[in-house]
């Protein structure tokens, strides 16, 4: 009875271990979003970049096609980042013209920030796809938890409707339309 116990928890924890990973570089790519938000504070320039979004749509086509990943689900999970990526900026932004003061980041390059961007995409797709068995396994509960933790300090993150759990919602969908 104490080796199916163990082994049990043994389970869970490699299932927790594989969404750690994805929530982390979410999170990671997330964070990243104060600099590009501050980027464009200086440039004065719009959030709202569709040439750079169909970029990153086609890119993250090429990959999650590479990765054999359900193609359409995943763009539905990265156009719902990319949303939650300008509410952040956005946030940052009202942050920033609200109170000047408080704007401590210069000599930003945008370019090297989508790059960094870009090899975070790269690691979190084959991530998903490691982790969707987990995704099916795990307690949404646990899910959210997790999720959480891992975006606790990303400012700027819609609460009504919850973009966490919106974002969570598509990876589990994933995970069901996954063979």
């Amino acid at each position: 009875m104490t080796a199916v116990s163990t082994s049990t928890t043994f389970a869970s924890d490699g299932d927790i271990s594989t969404l750690h990973k994805v929530f982390d570089l979410i999170a990671k790519r997330a964070q990243i979003m104060q600099s590009i938000a501050a980027d464009k504070y200086v440039k004065k320039s719009s959030i709202y970049a569709s040439e750079r979004e169909l970029e990153v749509l086609k890119h993250v086509k090429d990959v999650v096609h590479q990765q054999g990943l359900p193609v359409y689900p995943m763009l539905v999970f990265t156009q719902i980042q990319m949303d939650m990526s300008k509410f952040i900026e956005q946030y940052w932004l009202n942050v920033w013209i609200k109170t000047p003061d408080y704007f401590q980041q210069h000599n930003l390059d945008l370019e090297l920030l989508r790059n960094e961007i870009t090899k975070i995409d790269d690691q979190l797709y084959p991530a998903i796809k490691e982790s969707l068995s987990s995704f099916k396994r795990c307690s949404m509960t646990t899910s959210i938890t997790l999720f959480s933790k891992a975006m606790e300090n990303v400012k700027g993150i819609p609460t009504d409707p919850d973009y966490t759990s919106l974002m969570l919602a598509s990876l589990v969908a994933v995970s069901q339309v996954q063979q």
